[in-house]
């Protein structure tokens, strides 16, 4: 049942900006509230997609969520500066990979990478 379920391991699954939007309606919905671990890491989304999940993490439906990795998308500006604005509604994220998280023509700023560091108390970040 999606009611209990604690690892959801999506990874190398091309969702793309439209799949993460859908995602994002089902944690804003609820019905992920038992989820620990989100891996979404080489799923070829960039903004669109980040901002879809960042506000979804924002209606505080995810306050179980230790594990969230990203990496390898094509997030930029607008995509980091949303998640970094939605960290502090994941209270008990432990571990955050945004390694090789980068969008060539579309580059996180320094501001906003320190904003992710500043903002994320977790134990592991990269």
């Amino acid at each position: 049942s999606i009611a209990t379920l604690e690892v959801l391991a999506l990874h190398q699954n091309n969702i793309g900006d439209r799949g993460l939007e859908a995602l994002a309606g089902a944690i804003k919905s609820g019905s992920m509230a038992t989820l620990t671990t989100l891996y979404l890491g080489e799923n070829d989304f960039g903004d669109r997609g980040a901002v879809a999940l960042a506000e979804a993490f924002k209606s505080g439906s995810m306050a179980t969520l230790e594990d969230f990795r990203v990496h390898h998308n094509q997030i930029g500006e607008a995509g980091m500066s949303a998640i970094a604005d939605a960290i502090p509604s994941l209270p008990s994220l432990r571990v955050l990979s945004l390694l090789g998280v980068t969008n060539p023509t579309n580059k996180c700023s320094p501001a906003t990478a320190a904003k992710v560091r500043q903002v994320f108390k977790g134990e592991t970040l990269w």
